[in-house]
């Protein structure tokens, strides 16, 4: 994960290793990909790691195992082959994984930094509303009374 305080929270190499894990253990493991535990497209940091993502569940929703070949495939008819670093970049995220069992761990990972990436936006939203008064608040809020000798009668 990037220790650069102005990025978002992210582990590319969790994602790179989840994406690989995927197209390795789904040759070899009934339901692997279910195993990943219902990642989305949308919660990887880098988008074209989010297409491949997106592929492979595909080609397993289809009933087919989705390793680093046919995952191209899908990718090029889709126009994406070229726009996430070809082939060479399939097989690089294949070759990165010490071991296609740690696969739920990586997910993990993926998800975590997503859910920490979505309670950043919605704070920055929250943030803006507050500036702007484009919302009211779902609690009214209770603020303290002003000292008052006949309040307390």
């Amino acid at each position: 994960m990037s220790h650069d305080t102005n990025l978002q929270p992210h582990d590319i190499d969790a994602e790179e290793c989840v994406l690989g894990a995927a197209m390795l253990g789904d040759a070899y493991e009934e339901n692997y990909i279910g195993a990943l535990g219902g990642l989305n497209a949308s919660d990887f940091y880098r988008e074209r790691n989010g297409w491949i993502w997106a592929a492979i569940v595909g080609i397993h929703q289809r009933g087919d195992k989705a390793d680093q070949v046919i995952v191209g495939s899908q990718l090029s008819e889709q126009g994406r082959l070229s726009e996430i670093g070809g082939p060479a970049y399939l097989s690089l995220l294949v070759s990165r994984v010490p071991t296609p069992f740690l696969g739920p761990q990586y997910a993990e990972r993926v998800r975590e930094m997503a859910k920490r990436r979505r309670q950043i936006v919605d704070g920055m939203k929250q943030v803006q509303e507050g500036y702007t008064g484009t919302s009211k608040p779902a609690v009214k809020p209770v603020y303290a009374q002003p000292h008052d000798p006949a309040h307390l009668l």
